[in-house]
């Protein structure tokens, strides 16, 4: 008897919240495809634009600004985020966060370097080679040389 009064329940409250659920699910649905359109929009737009994200871990942001960051190649979008700080990136509705999403799906952690190339995303981590170079106190060379052969495998 308790179970078909919860599912006389449940029936009802779907019934009296339905005016209020289906619209907001027509919303999320339209805002989603919308927002995935122009996504793909500016992946096309930006083909071969090459990104470097890195974050504000204490660790290392020095280490990145004083040793990667001069030598990168000028076509290089540098990405920083700080954890909790969403900063505007101009107009692009915050496409290059879903940059940094697709490189912190790595799962490797940060800093990464990413392209867009064939209309998709590739992303490489560097943190290994980061903080080897941070622990040994030793220079960024196989960080930078990491980067400067993921961004020229795209080039040939």
């Amino acid at each position: 008897m308790g179970d078909v009064i919860t599912a006389i329940f449940l029936i009802l409250l779907v019934i009296i919240l339905s005016p209020i659920l289906l619209p907001l699910f027509a919303y999320q649905f339209v805002k989603e495809r919308i927002y995935n359109y122009r996504f793909q929009k500016y992946i096309r737009i930006n083909e071969g634009a090459k990104y470097f994200c890195y974050t504000s871990n204490k660790s290392s942001v020095e280490f990145v600004r004083a040793n990667i960051l001069p030598s990168l190649r000028e076509d290089v979008n540098v990405l920083y985020f700080q954890p909790g700080l969403r900063t505007n990136l101009g107009d692009d509705e915050g496409f290059p966060y879903e940059i940094a999403r697709k490189m912190k799906a790595l799962g490797s952690g940060f800093p990464c370097v990413a392209k867009i190339t064939d209309g998709e995303i590739i992303a490489e981590s560097l943190n290994r080679e980061l903080y080897n170079a941070i622990r040994r106190k030793a220079d960024a060379k196989n960080a930078l040389n990491k980067i400067n052969r993921f961004l020229a495998h795209s080039e040939t």
